[in-house]
């Protein structure tokens, strides 16, 4: 049976259940959803919202930066540093980037 027809036999009593539940709430779902939150200029009032703002609180940015350092460093230590890849190490230097040039949606770079 493939991924579609077992999703078609669900019911209530009997859901989706595993990676592909995974894979659709967590990944298309709620990655999107707050992705939308944080770039949709409809919420540019809400403190949240990063796409676009000339200005970023200073506090926001440094939480961001603890968390992301956090991230990277519970990344090599999961995954073993030789899979923190170029990208995943970008992450340390993200709010630096902020607090020299702005919030990430103001930063454009054409090579």
């Amino acid at each position: 049976m493939d991924h579609f027809q077992h999703a078609m036999l669900a019911t209530p009593a009997n859901p989706v259940m595993g990676v592909k539940e995974y894979q659709h709430s967590v990944c298309l779902g709620v990655t999107k959803q707050i992705t939308s939150l944080w770039l949709d200029s409809k919420h540019h009032n809400e403190d949240w919202y990063l796409g676009g703002k000339d200005a970023i609180k200073v506090r926001h940015v440094d939480v961001a930066e603890q968390a992301l350092r956090k991230f990277v460093l519970n990344f090599e230590k999961l995954y073993g540093a030789a899979n923190a890849s170029f990208n995943v190490h970008l992450l340390m230097h993200l709010a630096a980037g902020v607090h020299n040039w702005g919030p990430v949606g103001n930063i454009h770079i054409s090579i």
